[in-house]
């Protein structure tokens, strides 16, 4: 236990000195908060053409702010775990852990607790932002949320220990990141809103895990109750996510 804690403690350190990762946990989703809560903050709940909740409910600056904690998450686990995870292998990082008997789990113990410090400081920023500037409603439920950040973390904690295991350099899990990011991002409406996005694409983004994880943190947030069926969909790609990165796992 205290091996793991010092580890945390030295990927702590490493983490906040990442320009990279400072720029698309913190400064990338608070910008695209602003952006798009400027834009849509004054939708109508419902759109009018085909009857569809813009934003569940609730104002366009609501529904991102909460949106933007589900961003931050899937920011480690899609371009900081990977590129992390690679660049060790790299650099022999990997093997001298696994010379001083390091196991597997403890790097991913490791990553999970810098990554859920990461969300809960991102989440207390995009509120602390957001809230003098469009007057956004704060979380109904505070645990439930907490709970919901946990869980999600775990899962592209999973996904992103699963990415950097194919990856023998940093810039190539870098690169496929990058697209993986955007593509979700488009898909999860946690950009655009489902109701101006094509019925073919609203559907695709069904099937992707960013998508339930917005809805996870956004559900406690709204005060909506939690979504069994939602939730064991997260659990189920965590699952996936640990068995692909333990089959696929080297040292070097």
């Amino acid at each position: 236990m205290q091996g793991s804690l010092k580890l945390t403690w030295v990927e702590l350190k490493l983490f906040v000195r990442d320009p990279f990762a400072t720029v698309f946990v913190l400064v990338r989703p608070l910008i695209m908060l602003l952006l798009l809560a400027a834009v849509f903050g004054d939708t109508p709940p419902t759109d009018m053409m085909n009857g569809l909740l813009v934003f569940r409910g609730v104002s366009g600056d609501d529904y991102h702010v909460a949106a933007s904690v589900a961003l931050v998450i899937a920011a480690i686990g899609l371009l900081i775990l990977p590129t992390h995870i690679a660049s060790y292998r790299e650099q022999g990082v990997l093997r001298r852990f696994e010379a001083t008997s390091v196991p597997p789990r403890a790097i991913f113990a490791s990553q999970l607790m810098v990554g859920l410090i990461a969300a809960i400081v991102g989440s207390l920023f995009m509120v602390a932002i957001a809230t003098p500037i469009y007057g956004t409603m704060l979380p109904e439920d505070l645990i439930g949320i907490l709970a919901a950040i946990a869980l999600s973390m775990l899962c592209f904690t999973a996904i992103g220990f699963a990415l950097g295991s194919f990856f023998p350099t940093a810039r190539a899990a870098q690169g496929i990141g990058l697209i993986l990011f955007f593509v979700l991002w488009m898909l999860s409406c946690t950009g655009p809103p489902r109701a101006v996005l094509p019925d073919g694409v609203r559907r695709l983004g069904e099937y992707e895990p960013l998508t339930h994880v917005v809805i996870a943190i956004q559900d406690p947030w709204f005060g909506h109750g939690w979504d069994s069926e939602n939730l064991l969909t997260i659990a189920v790609v965590t699952v996936a996510a640990a068995a692909i990165g333990i089959w696929r796992f080297r040292w070097d």
